[in-house]
């Protein structure tokens, strides 16, 4: 049984090398991602509000706006005055990538993908370092390997891949400090990598809260270790207090940036989409057909059962040590959300990515006690455990081979599937695609549109100007308000996902309504022979 767990450990950390990399620009270059290529671009807010002054350029200029790398002074600069919230070190890296291998799609996803290969080594090492066996080791790193979850995030051109590389490198780091605390050159990893973490994200701050609680309860002489960890930690805190300056000084333009999670979700819609959460560790079709949402609660119980038993066994000398970790990676940054969105009113602790270090704790968690089993004297346990292993590794690669193939990123979100209106309006003979109020949007399509199609873009407070009488194209978004312009009616032409994931669905649901929807402007006199 342990060969045959070895044997499918090595084939998921296979496939997630292959599901990080494979098809890595068929899904669409979607809003965040078009947000890093802006501040790699070092493109203020206020210069992509600038463009949209009602001029039509050719789509080709629209997308050479945040298709040219600046240097590192620009790009923290742009961070530090619209987004201080994310710190520069991801997107100095991403510079450096797309410097030498373009600004392609791939070219952006290039890093967070290797990233993610990273991470399934640094999965081994943490399961040894917690579990001490080579089973538990291959279990975690296979979970991580084809977990849907680290499978998306490692093939976006956003930061969270890399918080999770820095994250588990740092438990690495500050385990291997705890066996010999008087090393100066492990603290000395320890404070680099907690550095990094700051400026990756001022969320791994969570992380080094969760670490005290490690300090207190992980087994051996508290004294030493605690001198070196408030050593190190203080040095890192004085490395990023710069960043820390800017945030503050920030203020409410930090908030302004999160207004769209300044909403209460009730407690029944918290809880579901926290399930949906934890079934992504293992499963992420749910969407296909409702059906399916029971298999994503079975892996989302199993995550909630692990770490059940995992505090269960805290007290026990071979589990205190992961206990100390993993707990409090789980339960500080879901406290600090939960108490945040009940004092903001928001829902933060809703949001996936936010719970970046939780989710992957949760995932340790559940190698924990699958790699335990297949260690048991029971021949019982030993199979049962197996059998969980081997549906989590099935149902990760086959969640990764439908979301590979498919031209949007989760097919069951809101935003319009870009690709597929892009062909759409390409179909037309010389059209106009009009964009009204400055968003990511218009840089999402001018990345696709031919070179040469003609673009308007408006500001969200700016009337229609007058239209030339010929086929045009209008992308709206909330509030949908505005009327068209005079003389012109409205068709919502939105596509349907034509992803391999509307083939697998066929007749078995239509997509929801997107928040952004495409419009056809017909002029009115001209409506029949439009519509012929």
């Amino acid at each position: 049984m342990r060969a045959a767990a070895l044997a499918l450990a090595l084939v998921a950390a296979c496939a997630g090398v292959v599901a990080r990399f494979a098809w890595l620009g068929r899904a669409t270059f979607f809003a965040d991602e078009t947000v890093t290529a802006q501040r790699v671009s070092g493109r203020t807010d206020r210069d992509v509000n600038a463009l949209f002054d009602g001029r039509i350029r050719p789509a080709r200029e629209v997308h050479s706006f945040v298709d040219d790398p600046a240097g590192p002074p620009a790009i923290v600069a742009a961070l530090a005055t619209d987004e201080p919230q994310h710190p520069p070190l991801f997107y100095l890296i991403e510079r450096g990538v797309v410097g030498v291998g373009g600004t392609s799609a791939v070219a952006f996803r290039v890093l967070p993908a290797a990233l993610g290969v990273l991470g399934i080594a640094l999965a081994w090492l943490l399961g040894l370092q917690l579990f001490r066996t080579r089973e538990a080791a291959a279990v975690a790193a296979a979970l991580v390997a084809v977990g849907p979850f680290f499978v998306e995030y490692a093939r976006q051109a956003r930061e969270f891949g890399l918080l999770v590389d820095v994250t588990l490198a740092a438990c690495v780091a500050l385990l291997w400090a705890f066996d010999r605390p008087a090393s100066a050159l492990r603290w000395c990893a320890f404070c680099a990598l907690a550095s990094a973490g700051l400026y990756t994200t001022p969320l791994f701050g969570l992380v080094l809260v969760g670490f005290v609680a490690t300090l207190c309860f992980a087994p051996g002489p508290p004294r030493m270790r605690a001198a070196g960890f408030a050593a190190a930690v203080a040095v890192a805190l004085a490395a990023f207090a710069p960043w820390m300056i800017a945030t503050a000084r920030a203020g409410n333009g930090v908030d302004a940036r999160l207004a769209w999670a300044m909403v209460a979700y009730p407690v029944r819609l918290v809880v579901a989409k926290w399930a949906f959460a934890l079934g992504a560790l293992g499963f992420d079709l749910e969407y296909v057909h409702p059906a399916l949402a029971g298999v994503a609660a079975a892996f989302a119980a199993v995550a909630v059962v692990a770490l059940v038993v995992l505090g269960a066994r805290a007290t026990t000398p071979q589990w205190r040590r992961a206990a100390a970790l993993l707990l409090p990676l789980v339960i500080v940054p879901l406290a600090y959300f939960v108490f945040r969105d009940a004092v903001q009113r928001a829902h933060f602790a809703t949001i996936p990515r936010y719970l970046t270090t939780a989710l992957t704790g949760a995932q340790f968690a559940t190698a924990g006690m699958i790699g335990s089993g297949l260690s048991a004297a029971r021949t019982w346990v030993r199979a049962a455990a197996f059998a969980a292993f081997a549906a989590f590794v099935a149902a990760g690669i086959a969640s990764a081979a439908v979301q590979v193939a498919s031209e949007d990123w989760w097919p069951n979100h809101e935003d319009m599937p870009v690709q597929s209106a892009v062909r759409t309006i390409d179909a037309a003979a010389h059209p106009l695609v009009v964009v009204r109020g400055a968003s990511p949007l218009a840089f999402e399509l001018a990345r696709y549109l031919p070179g040469d199609t003609e673009m308007l873009l408006l500001d969200a407070r700016t009337p229609f100007p007058r239209l030339p009488k010929r086929l045009s194209y209008y992308v709206e978004q909330p509030p949908a308000s505005a009327e068209p312009p005079a003389g012109f009616e409205r068709e919502d032409v939105t596509p349907r996902d034509a992803s391999a994931l509307g083939v697998l669905r066929g007749g078995l649901g239509q997509r929801a309504r997107s928040r952004t929807t495409l419009w056809r402007l017909v002029p009115r006199a001209g409506r029949a022979r439009a519509a012929q």
